[in-house]
């Protein structure tokens, strides 16, 4: 694993509160000082944030629509065939 890659897994590793205490302290030391590091982890914490929302978007939108598919009897056994 390149150093790249080694940074890109820390900060996702931090985004997710993935780190111990310890391995949290020396990152957060590192984003102080660091200004590129402190801009991607806004960044992917930014996109986080955007893929949550629309996933619960998702979410209520399929279970609105498995409301109306059962209020339709779409799911019941033995319906028949088109």
């Amino acid at each position: 694993m390149n150093p790249e890659e080694i940074l890109d897994r820390q900060i996702e590793n931090y985004v997710h509160h993935r780190m111990d205490a310890d391995e949290r302290m020396a990152f957060e030391k590192s984003l102080r000082t660091d200004p590129e590091l402190k801009k991607q982890v806004s960044d992917l914490v930014t996109l986080k944030s955007i893929y949550s929302k629309e996933l619960f978007e998702l979410m209520k939108l399929l279970n609105s629509t498995e409301d109306k598919l059962t209020d339709e009897n779409f799911f019941d056994e033995g319906r028949d065939s088109q």
